[in-house]
């Protein structure tokens, strides 16, 4: 792991992440995992799961995919830091969803999880705030502007 963010607070001390590695056979290639669940926290039990089925590589970005390129270049403009996680007090910090150019149903989709059929959500934190309540005040606002566009074409 190169570095880290969180994402997610599961409630219990844990934390999901986006986390940036190096592929070690491409050694100028990276990999982008995003991990709301602390899949990789609990490696040893997921590889031992019936019907996991690939499940820390559910996970990984596709490299082609536009949130893969985001976020490297993200990482990038801010010096390509490596996180040392033996360090003194050291804590990943939020990922900044917005500031990197994710819309906010964007950040929310990705807490959608699934492990073969099996399929959750987990709330994302967005500035602090779970997705899912900045969602419903998306939705409401377009609700708002979508009733006042009825009524000024029914007039």
């Amino acid at each position: 792991m190169l570095f880290e963010w969180k994402i997610t607070d599961l409630g219990n001390g844990e934390f999901g992440h986006v986390w940036i590695s190096r592929d070690e056979e491409y050694s100028r290639s990276y990999r982008i995992f995003v991990d709301p669940t602390n899949v990789y926290g609990h490696f040893d039990y997921w590889a031992k799961v019936e019907d996991r089925y690939n499940t820390l590589g559910n996970c990984e970005l596709p490299s082609e995919w536009f949130g893969y390129k985001r976020i490297l270049a993200f990482w990038q403009s801010i010096g390509a830091p490596i996180a040392d996680r033996e360090a003194p007090g050291y804590t990943a910090a939020w990922f900044p969803w917005l500031r990197v150019g994710f819309t906010v149903h964007e950040a929310a989709s990705f807490g959608d999880c699934s492990v073969g059929e099996h399929r959750w959500h987990v709330d994302i934190m967005i500035d602090g705030i779970p997705a899912s309540e900045l969602v419903a005040q998306e939705d409401a606002k377009f609700e708002k502007a979508a009733e006042a566009a009825m009524e000024l074409e029914s007039e």
